[in-house]
């Protein structure tokens, strides 16, 4: 990825970079993940197969919900 940032600002990347003792790619990183974190991210752990009756919603259907991408009726 590219950023264009005025030559004084570059400059002073590069400085706080050097006196990090990182790269400015490692700088501009670690400051953009301050602004936008990650997102936690939701696995499921278990053993074995889940048992379900017939009327009960499909793994997938299950997993949609867990993400949160499930329409709200």
């Amino acid at each position: 990825m590219s950023i264009q940032v005025p030559e004084d600002l570059e400059a002073r990347l590069r400085d706080r970079a050097r006196d990090l003792g990182i790269t400015v790619d490692e700088l501009a990183t670690a400051e953009l993940e301050k602004l936008f974190p990650p997102k936690p991210v939701r696995t499921l752990r278990g053993k074995g197969a889940l048992r379900a009756d017939s009327g009960a919603p499909s793994a997938r259907s299950l997993k949609a919900f867990l993400r949160d991408e499930v329409d709200d009726e």
